[in-house]
């Protein structure tokens, strides 16, 4: 990805995590200027694709432009799923043993990532998470659980269907 790869440790987690970490082109020198933070899980399939669409749409004065930090998920179902289950479909079993710790890699973002990205960057107060698939799934368990977190999401094509519509049936009151 056309992004600085940088590694941050994190107590919440017991290990080190890659980030990915793009700048906007106006960033460069000894500006003042404050950005939004567009915040990404899946870093490692979807970060170039984000900073280019977010560049392009900046350029063409859509959105602001903004700083784009992408977390590279090595276990996705371990820190995008907020329930530890197996998927079923039929009489087949997939098993997902590590399942579950979607609120652990929360409160990573949260009191880490977050706290790292403003300490490091200039940014302003705007967050936007932003997941596809499971990431999705993680994006709107993160606004539900911490709707003060970020300001907006962006879900491409969440798996609902993960553990029996658990977190779909949580989102349903909420929204």
């Amino acid at each position: 990805p056309a992004g600085e790869p940088i590694t941050i440790h994190s107590e919440i987690l017991g290990e080190d995590r890659t980030v990915f970490v793009a700048l906007p082109a106006s960033y460069r020198g000894s500006g003042t200027e404050r950005y939004p933070v567009l915040y990404l899980t899946d870093a490692q399939w979807n970060f170039e694709q984000a900073r280019a669409s977010s560049q392009y749409l900046a350029r063409n004065q859509i959105i602001p432009e903004m700083i784009v930090v992408g977390v590279v998920n090595r276990d996705r179902t371990r820190d995008l799923y907020a329930t530890r289950a197996d998927f079923r479909h039929g009489d087949r079993v997939i098993p997902f043993p590590t399942s579950g710790n979607a609120d652990q890699f929360l409160e990573f973002v949260a009191k880490e990532l977050i706290p790292w990205t403003e300490k490091t960057y200039r940014t302003s107060e705007l967050r936007v998470l932003a997941g596809h698939s499971a990431g999705g799934n993680f994006a709107l368990h993160a606004i539900r659980l911490k709707p003060d977190l970020f300001q907006a999401v962006m879900v491409a094509s969440p798996w609902l269907a993960w553990d029996d519509r658990k977190e779909l049936n949580q989102l349903l009151p909420f929204v």
